[in-house]
């Protein structure tokens, strides 16, 4: 048998994350954590046969130091715990009445979807945390609205995400730790800043890690967590990015995120139910675009988000979701500044920018956006998608 030298390369990847896991494991005082026994080679494979498809590497490397392992909250499954969840995921998404994209599935496409996703771990509200073998990543799988929302690239990047947490928590002795008067408000901010310093791509923590600076930090903090966040595609952030661009009189920034949350990736099974959107959300987002666009003399943008609200609500007959009719009926008592598309701007050349200065962007739309000149995060915001 030859072997492939990039699954060896991964392998050892693998062994050497499991084995720095290990290590912070063994910081713990005896009995503060519960460790499983570890796995042997057989069991693995009989797990493998029983979920019908290879698992990830460094998941197996997890289970060859320990079958299950107790967080104080958080859980990694054992093995039998794996084995009886399996399927479990279609049960949940049932009984979902939100996962609008799920119920658009036949029953047989469903418990071929549901098979893909392995439940590998739970949080303390007892949501499922699931290898998804597709597209090799860990999701969350919520249980009361049955949300599937990336949150973290592998098994191994979860269990660090949530040992940060642990120690952010409780002292080097397994205690409590006390905290000072304004520590417990920045503990969520820290807990979130950790997961996506180990989970760079986590929906779930950059979605939270927005809204947390949404409602504590300064429009400019705020607004740089919500572009890191638009990394991502899941459409819920581009919607409230965009919510809250628009309240902050970022017009051109709300137009794009607003565009952005109709055009994520929904090719696959799986990714339909990462990017999910419901159709209260999407006529919304519809309705609160064609006004903006109206707004900007941008009458053809306008009318094509008109139509397709119509389609809609003639479709479905569902009604704005109430966070973008709150968001509607504030952008109907708002003119945002413009520009005539006649006006020239000149720039002084006889001297260099200057670091205070304050770039100017005039988009198509004739919007006056101005951002810190140096900001070129935010230079991508002043302009729409075509």
């Amino acid at each position: 048998m030859r072997l492939d030298p990039r699954g060896a390369l991964r392998v050892c990847c693998a062994a050497v994350t499991v084995t720095a896991i290990v290590e912070r494991l063994r910081q713990w005082p005896r009995g503060a954590l519960h460790c499983g026994d570890p796995v042997s080679g057989p069991r693995r494979n009989a797990l493998e046969h029983a979920v019908g498809h290879a698992l990830p590497a460094d998941y197996l490397e997890l289970l060859s130091r320990f079958d299950g392992l107790d967080l104080r909250g958080d859980r990694v499954l054992d093995t039998s715990e794996v084995v009886e969840r399996l399927g479990s995921v279609e049960g949940v998404l049932d009984e979902a009445s939100t996962a609008e994209a799920w119920h658009r599935l036949s029953r047989r496409e469903r418990t071929e979807l549901a098979r893909t996703f392995v439940p590998i771990a739970t949080d303390a509200e007892g949501n499922l945390k699931c290898l998804d073998l597709v597209v090799g990543d860990v999701v969350d799988v919520h249980l009361e609205s049955g949300a599937v929302t990336g949150w973290a690239e592998s098994a191994t990047r979860l269990v660090l995400a949530a040992l940060d947490a642990l120690e952010l928590r409780f002292d080097p002795k397994g205690r409590p730790r006390r905290l000072k008067a304004g520590e417990a408000a920045q503990l969520e901010r820290r807990e979130l800043e950790h997961h996506v310093d180990r989970a760079p791509t986590s929906a779930y923590a950059l979605l939270e890690l927005a809204r947390w600076h949404t409602r504590s930090s300064p429009t400019e903090v705020a607004l740089a967590a919500w572009r890191r966040a638009a990394a991502n595609e899941r459409p819920q952030i581009h919607v409230e990015h965009g919510i809250y661009a628009l309240q902050h009189a970022r017009h051109a920034e709300a137009r794009r995120a607003l565009r952005r949350s109709l055009g994520a990736n929904t090719g696959t099974p799986q990714l339909a139910l990462r990017h999910a959107m419901s159709w209260g959300v999407r006529t919304g987002v519809h309705a609160l675009l064609a006004e903006l666009y109206r707004q900007v003399g941008q009458m053809k943008k306008a009318l094509e988000q008109r139509r397709a609200l119509e389609q809609l609500r003639k479709s479905t007959g569902e009604g704005f979701d109430e966070a973008l009719d709150v968001a509607l009926n504030r952008a109907k008592g708002l003119r945002p500044p413009l520009v005539p598309t006649t006006t020239v701007l000149r720039v002084e050349e006889t001297r260099a920018p200057r670091p205070n200065d304050i770039a100017i962007d005039i988009t198509e739309d004739g919007d006056l956006d101005p951002w810190p000149g140096q900001d070129q995060d935010s230079a991508s915001w002043g302009e729409d998608d075509t």
